[in-house]
C-alpha cells in the first residue's frame, strides 16, 4: 500500500469530519497567501484571511515557531482549526479547517454583534444567513479534530491539553462564513457511561493525581456539559466551567484540601470565570484551575504526620500568596513565640517559613506562566516578588530556567 501523503491524509480527514459537521478545508503559504480551499465562495472568504485582525494571531504563532495546533476563535464566536507544517524547520504550510460554533448562537445575538459594522440592509442580511449556516461542534469534539488534523500534518501524537487556543476582534464585516446545516451531536438520553467517567477523573483529583488529564478527556468525550441552549456559546462553556469548578473544589476537601482554602479558590475562580471573554480564556482557566487544586492537595497529602498548627500555617500561606506574610501574624495564629513555631515549622516540614514561602510562590508562578496571558512583571509583582530581576534569579536557582524560557516552551527541573 502507497502511504498517503499531507495533503491525502487531510481530505481524508476532512470528508469523515464532513460526515457530521460540514466544515471547510483551507490551505495557505508560509506568507498567508490562500493556495487551495474547497469553500465555494473563495474569493469573499479570503477577504477574511487577508484583515489584519485574522493575521496577527497566526503571525505570532509563525514567529514564535509554534509547531502545535491553534484554534482561533473571531469576535463572532467562529472557530478555525489550525495546524502547521514544517520541513526542515522551516513553515511550508498552514492548514486550516473551519468555521464551526461551539454553541447556538441565536439571531439576536448575531444580530447584536452586526450592528457594530456599518452594513446596508443587503449585506447585513446575506452576512446573517451565512452566520446562522455555520456549523455546531461542542467544544470537546472541536479539540479533538485540532488533534486529528495535527496528526494528519505532522504524523505526531499528541493530548488535547496541548491544544493551544487565541481569540481576536476583527472589524471585517466578512467574518461570516459558509452556510451549512448542522445539529448538535448529543449523547443519548440515559448518559451511558458518563458518571463512571466522571468518578474515574474525580477519584484521581482527590488522589491529586497529575494525570487527571487522559481521564477528563474520556469524561468529555462522552458528554458536552450541560445540556441546555443558551443561544450564547460563551455563557455555555462559563457553566459548563463552573460546574466543573464545584466538582473539583469538593474533590480537593475529599482528598484532604483545607475547606478554607479550598472555598476561597472556588471563589476566586468562579469570579475569574465570569470575567473571561472568549473561549480561549476559557479553556487557560480549566487548565490552570485544575492543576492548582491538583498541586495544593499533592502538597497536602505529604503533610500528613505534620502538626495541625503547622498544617494551618500552610493553609494561611497557600490563601495570601499575592500578600506579604509576616512569620510574627503566622505564630500568633498559631499560639506560639515565634522563635518556637519557626524551628518547630522548619523541623516538621524540614525548611524555613520563609524558603516555604518562596516555594509556594515560585510554583503559584509557574503555573501563571503557563496557564495565564499576564507578563512576567505582571506575575512577579502580584506574588509579592521584590523586582523582576530577584524573581527571574529566584525561578532559575529553583526551576533550572528563567520565567521567559518557561513561556518559549523550554523544560526545566521540577522540584
Amino acid at each position: 500500500m502507497i502511504p498517503m501523503d499531507i495533503s491525502e491524509k487531510i481530505q481524508f480527514l476532512h470528508e469523515l469530519i464532513s460526515c457530521t459537521h460540514r466544515i471547510y478545508r483551507w490551505e495557505f503559504d508560509a506568507d498567508l497567501v490562500l493556495l487551495n480551499t474547497n469553500s465555494p465562495e473563495e474569493t469573499r472568504h479570503l477577504s477574511l484571511f487577508r484583515s489584519e485582525g485574522f493575521g496577527q494571531p497566526l503571525r505570532q504563532a509563525i514567529e514564535s515557531g509554534n509547531s502545535y495546533p491553534l484554534i482561533l476563535e473571531t469576535d463572532f464566536g467562529l472557530l478555525w482549526i489550525t495546524a502547521f507544517e514544517y520541513h526542515d524547520l522551516r513553515l511550508e504550510r498552514i492548514h486550516m479547517l473551519g468555521p464551526a460554533f461551539t454553541g447556538r448562537n441565536t439571531r439576536m445575538l448575531l444580530q447584536k454583534k452586526l450592528d457594530r459594522f456599518n452594513l446596508d440592509v443587503r449585506e447585513y442580511n446575506y452576512i446573517l444567513r451565512e452566520l446562522e449556516g455555520v456549523p455546531i461542534v461542542p467544544t470537546n469534539q472541536l479539540m479533538q479534530y485540532a488533534v486529528m488534523l495535527h496528526c494528519a500534518v505532522t504524523g505526531a501524537h499528541i493530548t488535547v491539553d496541548q491544544v493551544i487556543s487565541s481569540s481576536f476582534g476583527s472589524e471585517d464585516p466578512f467574518s461570516a462564513e459558509q452556510p451549512a446545516r448542522s445539529e448538535l451531536e448529543r449523547i443519548t438520553g440515559e448518559h451511558r457511561g458518563i458518571w463512571e467517567a466522571e468518578q474515574r477523573f474525580l477519584s484521581l483529583i482527590r488522589a491529586g493525581n497529575p494525570d487527571y488529564a487522559r481521564a477528563m478527556q474520556a469524561s468529555n468525550t462522552l458528554s458536552n456539559g450541560v445540556r441546555t441552549d443558551l443561544g450564547d456559546p460563551l455563557r455555555q462553556n462559563k457553566n459548563n466551567l463552573l460546574v466543573l469548578l464545584t466538582l473539583i473544589s469538593r474533590a480537593a476537601i475529599e482528598g484532604g484540601l483545607s475547606p478554607s482554602v479550598s472555598y476561597n479558590l472556588n471563589d476566586d475562580y468562579a469570579g475569574r470565570i465570569e470575567q473571561a471573554e472568549n473561549l480561549s480564556q476559557i479553556i487557560r482557566l480549566s487548565r490552570e484551575m485544575t492543576d492548582d487544586y491538583v498541586f495544593r492537595i499533592r502538597t497536602q497529602q505529604e503533610m500528613r504526620g505534620i502538626s495541625a498548627a503547622v498544617r494551618e500555617a500552610c493553609d494561611t500561606i497557600q490563601l495570601h500568596l499575592t500578600e506579604r506574610i509576616r512569620l510574627s501574624d503566622l505564630a500568633a495564629q498559631a499560639g506560639y513565640a515565634e522563635y518556637y513555631f519557626s524551628e518547630k515549622f522548619r523541623k516538621e516540614m524540614g525548611v524555613s517559613v520563609s524558603a516555604y514561602i518562596s516555594a509556594q510562590r515560585l510554583q503559584q508562578a509557574r503555573n501563571m506562566l503557563l496557564d495565564t496571558d499576564l507578563t512576567i512583571q505582571e506575575i512577579s509583582d502580584r506574588l509579592a516578588f521584590s523586582n523582576r530581576s530577584n524573581f527571574t534569579t529566584a525561578f532559575r536557582k529553583h526551576f533550572g530556567i528563567t520565567p521567559k524560557q518557561l513561556r518559549e516552551g523550554k523544560t526545566g527541573t521540577t522540584p
